[in-house]
């Protein structure tokens, strides 16, 4: 059976399109150190391009602390350097980062 499911998958144009085979040439993997304290390093990233809220958000900008694993997100209708920024900022309730500063 999973010989048949795994056939059926390659075979499958829709599956094709939105999951295309993985490039044979790979980049090289780099681990992350392990941190020693909080909040350094951090890790921020923003998913974009997302399906319009009811109050106007389309983004979304997340922090994750490598230490400590607690990670805090937030909606915003804008991928600006001032709406990023905000949020950031507001971020600093938790002490400034210190070290590396992951993206």
């Amino acid at each position: 059976m999973k010989t048949k499911i795994e056939e059926y998958i390659q075979n499958c144009d829709k599956c094709f399109e939105h999951k295309p085979k993985l490039l044979t040439d790979r980049p090289e993997l780099h681990p992350i150190p392990v941190p020693s304290k909080a909040w350094s390093p951090v890790g921020i990233d923003c998913i974009t391009n997302l399906p319009e809220t009811a109050r106007g958000n389309k983004n979304i900008c997340a922090a994750s602390d490598h230490f400590s694993k607690w990670t805090e997100a937030v909606a915003l209708p804008d991928k600006s350097a001032a709406s990023v920024g905000d949020y950031l900022y507001k971020l600093l309730r938790h002490g400034c980062c210190s070290g590396q500063v992951g993206t």
